[in-house]
């Protein structure tokens, strides 16, 4: 489908509800909905055949205050598959909380718990927000772009008593 025609169709998809639309690029359209229309409009998308969750990301704009939180969905067959859309929205970066999707794409449970530990997106409803990488991580998530990451180098080469000189 053309932009135009693949805008077309989740415009009618998520009428009623309020969206920004705009191209990611060629065959891959962004919708941004407000964060207590997220289920809803992943409702509509899966019913009208987007049942591929690829991944959910995240990516911190400190100096918007904010988290945006994208769902990219696509479809594995049928006149979709070569179709994706970026279902996103936006957090407030100082309490990023917004309703899991899991229990509308199973695999979303995953990827929330992925961006739950490297920008604290705390995902509601989603009952396994445990470390997958950083098991003993005490420091803010290392994906925020204020985290420090030379910092946490140089503390565990103390800590495993490594010494590196710099010229």
């Amino acid at each position: 489908m053309s932009r135009g025609r693949i805008e077309g169709f989740i415009k009618g998809i998520l009428d009623g509800l309020e969206a920004v639309y705009s191209e990611v690029k060629p065959a891959r359209l962004k919708v941004t909905v407000k964060p207590e229309d997220m289920a809803e409009a992943a409702r509509r998308l899966l019913s009208s055949g987007f049942d591929h969750l690829h991944s959910v990301v995240a990516t911190d704009f400190p100096r918007d205050h904010r988290i945006e939180v994208s769902y990219i969905v696509g479809s594995v067959e049928g006149k979709l598959a070569d179709e994706v859309v970026f279902l996103t929205t936006s957090v407030p970066r100082d309490s990023p909380e917004l309703d899991t999707l899991s229990g509308i794409w199973p695999a979303a449970g995953l990827h929330e718990r992925e961006q739950w530990e490297m920008l604290g997106v705390v995902f509601r409803g989603n009952d396994d927000l445990r470390p997958l990488f950083l098991e003993d991580w005490r420091d803010i998530p290392p994906l925020r772009k204020d985290y420090v990451l030379k910092r946490w180098v140089d503390e565990e080469r103390e800590r495993h008593g490594l010494k590196v000189e710099r010229a």
